[in-house]
């Protein structure tokens, strides 16, 4: 049962944020992310009773030599390290492993935006978010089995409940801050409400053309021909800010309510019609706060939208991941040891 149990804990934590922001598992191809992760050690993990011989004449392998680095277990009067742990479950799930980091990173990206804009929640939105999140919580609990929450949690978890809980808040109200700075960050930015058609060949193109030259209304075209999902809306999909991207060099070369097009690209057609240039709208919290809170009412943060400010917070913060790697013995590249002249760091 306590294998089954600490399945559980990873699913209780993320459904635990409410929040509306997207977190999706890699950057759409026009929008890319920034590269946050541990590059992948594609060797396969030495056997566990090499590393962990008590007795190294015996065993003919070494025990890893450190000192100061927090201890996780003993073992026949050895030392398992946080080092090897974390070594031993990159080289195993390494994907796993630059998941969660990526998310720590991200968290403290939210905390130092919030920081810079002056944003800070109110008592009642933090209350309600801790609610809402417990109640997520509990519902999980329930279609486990137990009616319980600190005592499953505590008994088939293997976790203190207070700090469950807390960490469970705490990632609500992170979520919290960060759609608002998301959506902060999109408005103060120069950008193009935009709708699209996205033809997946060229015998759909030129139906679109014939139609728009015949005044068909852009979104039935959309409708009728778009190979993107965002065809049943019409073609809308969120305000596209002044990149280097295809789709918004043409959204930033076409007139308001004119249609920019078709431009091939990868064997597929665009076609983007602009509906509007809003007037960035930038300042700290107290004075967009109410505009950004509006805009997230109307529309939640989409996954172009999220990936475009993580992009622009690695590049206003710094964000050095390296640590990591000397943690678990990985060359770091730039290191004087490691032979090259490249950084992981942003």
């Amino acid at each position: 049962m306590r294998g089954a149990a600490l399945a559980l804990a990873l699913p209780l934590l993320a459904c635990a944020s409410g929040g509306n922001r997207p977190r999706p598992a890699e950057a759409p191809p026009e929008v890319e992310g920034p590269a946050l992760e541990v590059r992948p050690e594609p060797e396969p993990a030495a056997p566990a009773t090499a590393r962990l011989a008590p007795d190294a004449g015996a065993a003919g392998v070494d025990a890893p030599a450190r000192s100061g680095v927090p201890e996780v277990a003993r073992v026949a009067g050895q030392s398992i390290g946080v080092d090897e742990l974390v070594e031993a479950w990159t080289r195993r799930e390494s994907a796993v492993v630059r998941r969660y980091l990526d998310e720590l990173v991200l968290e403290r990206l939210v905390v130092a935006e919030a920081t810079r804009l002056d944003l800070a929640l109110e008592g009642v939105e933090v209350e309600a978010a801790a609610r809402d999140v417990r109640a997520r919580i509990e519902e999980q609990v329930r279609r486990a089995g137990s009616t319980d929450l600190r005592a499953f949690l505590r008994r088939e978890v293997g976790l203190d409940p207070d700090r469950y809980l807390e960490a469970a808040e705490r990632s609500a109200v992170v979520e919290l801050l960060a759609e608002r700075c998301v959506r902060a960050f999109t408005l103060a930015q120069e950008r193009r409400e935009v709708s699209v058609i996205l033809c997946d060949d060229r015998e759909a193109a030129d139906r679109v053309v014939a139609g728009l030259l015949q005044g068909e209304e852009f979104a039935d075209l959309a409708r009728a021909h778009s190979g993107d999902a965002s065809g049943e809306q019409g073609g809308r999909i969120p305000a596209v800010l002044r990149t280097t991207s295809a789709i918004s060099r043409l959204a930033f070369h076409t007139e308001v309510g004119q249609v920019g097009g078709p431009l091939e690209q990868g064997g597929r057609w665009l076609f983007v019609r602009v509906d509007g240039a809003p007037v960035p709208q930038a300042g700290p919290w107290p004075a967009v706060g109410r505009l950004v809170l509006a805009s997230l009412e109307e529309e939640p943060i989409s996954d172009p939208e999220y990936w475009q400010w993580k992009d622009a917070m690695v590049d206003r913060y710094e964000v050095d991941t390296d640590p990591l790697l000397r943690l678990i013995g990985e060359p770091v590249p730039g290191d004087p040891a490691s032979g090259d002249g490249a950084s992981g760091s942003r």
